[in-house]
């Protein structure tokens, strides 16, 4: 890419001398001083340095390590309505504009790792609440890798100690804009954080209440 620029800058230094050169010669031509081609200076061209063009690391690229999975099932436990899992999951794609991108981010997560994103049953119900996700902590079952419930009751469940500490997790890059700086601040206590909230979820658009 340099080497075009460069080219071009030559290329573009030549010519723009040569149009009132042009229009030189034909006055000189006029009154009998016309320049024989011995008499003329070649133009110059500084050896300025050029501006760096090399490519800004793209702030939305999630900066994980490649790895297989080996097919390898991610179990997620999404306690609520039908219309709060859909934010998160969706099994096939029907033409909706919001359904067919999770559906797509899904897909590409799974082919990128080789891993298989699936739903709890005991999610599928909309009778259930995440009091089944405390159930089976408490009966010591390993029934899913993450779980999303209701803001308050999950904040309360949290004080048993039974959840990570999600800064003891690898890979979670807080620095990447999809984290809000607020809810970061707001869910950290004496350095700990226990639940996450970030951009994948767009409740803060469809639970809104109240607008100013």
């Amino acid at each position: 890419m340099n080497q075009k620029k460069r080219a071009l800058a030559l290329l573009l230094a030549f010519c723009m001398p040569a149009v009132p050169a042009c229009s030189e010669k034909a006055a000189d031509a006029a009154d009998g001083s016309a320049k024989t081609s011995s008499e003329i200076t070649a133009p110059t061209v500084e050896n300025e340095e050029l501006p760096d063009v090399s490519e800004e690391p793209d702030p939305l690229a999630d900066a994980l390590p490649e790895k297989d999975m080996g097919g390898w099932t991610f179990r997620m436990s999404i306690f609520g309505n039908g219309a709060i899992r859909a934010e998160t999951y969706a099994e096939e794609m029907n033409g909706n504009v919001v359904n067919d991108a999770v559906y797509t981010k899904i897909a590409n997560v799974e082919d990128r790792f080789n891993a298989d994103i699936v739903l709890t049953e005991a999610c599928l119900d909309d009778g259930n609440d995440q009091a089944v996700l405390l159930k089976s902590i408490a009966a010591g079952e390993d029934s899913c890798e993450i779980a999303q419930g209701h803001d308050i009751s999950m904040a309360n469940a949290s004080l048993e100690g039974d959840f990570i500490n999600v800064y003891d997790m690898p890979y979670l890059d807080f620095e990447k804009p999809w984290w809000p700086d607020a809810t970061l601040e707001s869910m950290t206590v004496l350095g700990q954080m226990y639940l996450m909230f970030n951009n994948i979820s767009y409740e803060n658009l469809t639970a809104t209440r109240v607008m100013y």
